[in-house]
């Protein structure tokens, strides 16, 4: 049974087709897994949310925004620590052009549309445009301080806060349900 190379096994499987099938295999296997992982994770979002009283899609908007930005979270320190600032900039923008456009354009495409119901959403997107735009701001004289940096987590935290201080007195205000 040795599969190096392109040699072929007993079962006449090369090297290569033995790896093909095995990603494939993994793929099967790892989409079951994250699919049971979301139910367990939206289950939990549920009971979290009546227990600290805070609307299920602020906080899921929170959990998701936070999961999907750990790749770029890390790369960006990592970056910052070798010096190159460029790449943790590129990286950062260059995700943000990816979610505003190719997966906001395909849920579009796939969905037939995408609307924004409500106050909330429509001052959400506002909000999430003119804090997108802020880095970009503090860049016009081509570095991002120590201080500066301060500034937009500071600004991210507040509006966490915020809309989770809005999604529960929306809450309340709907008698808790």
């Amino acid at each position: 049974n040795n599969y190096g190379g392109g040699s072929e096994n007993d079962d006449g499987l090369s090297y290569n087709e033995f790896m093909v099938w095995l990603q494939i295999g993994l793929i099967v296997v790892l989409s079951i897994v994250l699919m049971k992982s979301t139910d367990v994770v939206v289950g939990a979002l549920h009971r979290l949310s009546s227990r600290v009283r805070v609307g299920t899609f602020g906080l899921a908007a929170l959990v998701a925004a936070l999961a999907t930005s750990f790749p770029e979270l890390l790369v960006g320190i990592v970056a910052a620590t070798r010096g190159e600032s460029g790449l943790a900039l590129g990286n950062v923008i260059g995700s943000n052009i990816v979610d505003l456009s190719l997966i906001i354009g395909l849920a579009a495409i796939i969905g037939g549309s995408v609307g924004v119901v409500g106050e909330f959403l429509k001052r959400d997107f506002f909000t999430a445009f003119l804090v997108g735009a802020l880095p970009m701001l503090l860049l016009i004289d081509g570095r991002l301080s120590r201080a500066e940096g301060i500034g937009l987590v500071a600004v991210y935290g507040i509006y966490n806060v915020g809309t989770l201080w809005e999604q529960r007195a929306y809450r309340a205000k709907r008698g808790g349900s």
